[in-house]
């Protein structure tokens, strides 16, 4: 048991200097990226990117929130209370945040109304003509709606997910790819999960959509320590071990 708590403000402090003092030793060995020219966007990807002129990046690496029902804004609720947010906007934020949770709404009638607005609907039908034609997708679904029908699923709001965060990945796969340079290279952290007994391949259904829109698949990296399941799955499916990997594409 701790005696004393120290102030908090003074530590977040110190480690933010850390983080400065890593771009700044960054900057100074490095002969290409001496100025950095670093733009934060306090907006979600899927309406951001699109707005963004095409080949402009020579790389991507991200980490996505996974497929896996966390609540991000539940799990960083402190965070978020200590930087001001109110209840409400971390509602909000809960919403605008890539589908990943059983709270989580379609924003397919959203994502239609943005393309109208920045007079590129065409590029929205061509992305989700090109999400609805994909037959790994379609098979995944098809295989949640049966377990569902038997039972198998705890939560209605499963289907719904999962179908909202391959939607929403797809759309941005596609403009990351109209955006890329040639040659550029795409780097995916992910995770497989697993629903009701059915394991969704995250990585090869992610490498399916990125091929559908021009990229080619480079390599798919794992880590061998696999994920397991929860308990519950395993007391009535047993135990299958899920793959984390990072999927890397080259336009």
């Amino acid at each position: 048991m701790r005696t004393q708590i120290f102030p908090a403000k003074e530590t977040i402090i110190c480690e933010l200097q850390h983080v400065a003092d890593d771009i700044e030793t960054i900057q100074k060995i490095s002969t290409n990226y001496t100025c950095a020219d670093i733009q934060y966007k306090l907006n979600s990807a899927l309406f951001e990117i699109p707005k963004l002129p095409g080949n402009i990046l020579k790389g991507v690496i991200t980490s996505p929130p996974y497929c896996n029902r966390y609540d991000y804004t539940r799990t960083y609720a402190l965070e978020l209370v200590y930087l001001g947010i109110t209840e409400d906007k971390i509602r909000k934020m809960r919403q605008d945040l890539l589908s990943c949770t059983v709270e989580s709404k379609s924003k397919i009638d959203l994502l239609r109304e943005f393309y109208k607005k920045i007079n590129k609907i065409d590029r929205f039908e061509y992305i989700y003509t090109m999400i609805q034609k994909n037959k790994v997708f379609i098979e995944i679904l098809d295989a949640l709606h049966k377990r569902k029908e038997h039972g198998d699923l705890n939560n209605n709001g499963i289907i719904r997910m999962v179908e909202g965060y391959f939607t929403e990945l797809a759309f941005i796969y596609a403009e990351l790819y109209r955006i890329c340079k040639p040659g550029a290279m795409v780097a995916f952290v992910n995770d497989n999960v697993r629903y009701g007994g059915e394991v969704i391949p995250v990585d090869f259904l992610s490498c399916s959509f990125a091929e559908q829109f021009g990229f080619n698949v480079k390599k798919i990296y794992t880590l061998k320590q696999k994920k397991g399941n929860s308990s519950q799955q395993m007391a009535k499916f047993g135990r299958v071990a899920l793959r984390k990997g990072i999927t890397i594409w080259i336009k």
